[in-house]
């Protein structure tokens, strides 16, 4: 990215870049191709504040602890999953917090699902791309028929 980039530009693709990094991750993960290691799998803790807290569509609160629990147990559970990242957008930014949003389209052979996310990053430069995942909340998309 050049120099001369508003600093609003950088931010929203630092925050692209993040969301993406880590999804793909979730699918390689999933997908059994990101090695089952305590080293593999730090990436992934890393990201995640300690209070972390995701609402899934369905409306269920999960918190990190099993967010994590829940991915480590599922390692290559999903080989077929692909996961795309659409449409991010950061909707705003201070100091401390950014504010992003991102659809999410998740597919196999057998489904397509789609959802649009809202996260809430706080800026840390020991944080992946400098944004730690606080807070996602995901709502259900229809796929395009």
């Amino acid at each position: 990215m050049p120099d001369d980039d508003p600093p609003d530009a950088a931010l929203a693709e630092r925050c692209r870049t993040e969301i993406e990094a880590l999804h793909d991750i979730f699918e390689a993960w999933l997908g059994g191709t990101r090695p089952n290691t305590d080293t593999a799998f730090a990436r992934i803790r890393k990201a995640l504040a300690p209070t972390f807290q995701l609402i899934h569509p369905e409306g269920r609160w999960m918190a990190r602890s099993d967010i994590l629990g829940g991915l480590r147990d599922n390692h290559g559970g999903q080989p077929d999953l692909t996961i795309d990242i659409r449409n991010v957008q950061v909707l705003d930014a201070g100091d401390a917090l950014v504010v992003a949003a991102y659809e999410e389209w998740q597919e196999t052979p057998d489904a397509t699902d789609a959802r649009q996310s809202t996260v809430v990053f706080r800026q840390d430069p020991e944080a992946p791309n400098g944004l730690r995942w606080h807070h996602v909340h995901e709502t259900w998309m229809r796929p395009p028929s």
